[in-house]
Formats: C-alpha cells, structure tokens, sequence
C-alpha cells in the first residue's frame, strides 16, 4: 500500500473517530484514479473533473457529488465559484447531509493534485 494511501486512511480514521463521521473524500478525477482507486470503499466521493464530462472512476465506485467548473457565477457574488452536480433529487440530499451530520462537507479530505502529500 502506498504511503500516501496509508497516511490518509490514518487521517481519515482519527477525524471519523472524532466526529462520528465518516469523511467525504475530494478529488479530481486524474489524482483519484491514479493514487487512490480501489483503496477507499465505503468513502463518500465528491469528484472533480472539468475537462471530459462525467468523471469515470478505474474502480467503478459511486461518487455522489461532481464538481464540473470553477467558473461560475453567482448574482451578487465577486468572483467565480465553483459549480457542483450532486446525485439524487432534493429529498435524497437531504436525506445526505442529515444521515451525515451538518459536519460533513466541513470535514472533507481534499486530495488534489496542488495539495501537499499528508
């Protein structure tokens, strides 16, 4: 097991100890399927991918939320934001956060290809 991976599930484990949580795990499609494919199942995934539509992941795991830009833009907002696709309908997200705890996009792993290796 790589190292990075190991360091991670560490990581992920001491939050999820201590906030009754599981973590979401972010990254872009690129990063996720080159480090951590096969290695995180049961992980909620929110997977960024700008460039090629839909991400497609090496190890066929269910994302539940896609972030597809950078570049919105929200009236009355400086600035671009990010845009996001979640899958489900209304109910369903909620249903998400509550099952989650309102903890859970405040407590997501951001695995990057810009972020310094834990």
């Amino acid at each position: 097991m790589p190292i990075l991976v190991k360091k991670a599930k560490i990581w992920l484990t001491e939050i999820e100890n201590e906030y009754k949580v599981k973590p979401m795990i972010y990254a872009g499609q690129f990063f996720y399927n080159k480090y951590l494919a096969f290695y995180f199942k049961g992980y909620p995934l929110w997977i960024a991918e700008f460039t090629r539509g839909k991400p497609v992941l090496r190890d066929k795991q269910k994302y539940y939320i896609w972030q597809h830009s950078e570049l919105g833009i929200i009236k009355g907002k400086k600035g671009r934001t990010d845009l996001n696709r979640f899958y489900g309908d209304i109910q369903s997200l909620e249903k998400f956060v509550q099952n989650s705890s309102r903890f859970r996009l405040y407590l997501t792993f951001h695995l990057n290809f810009f972020s310094p290796i834990v």
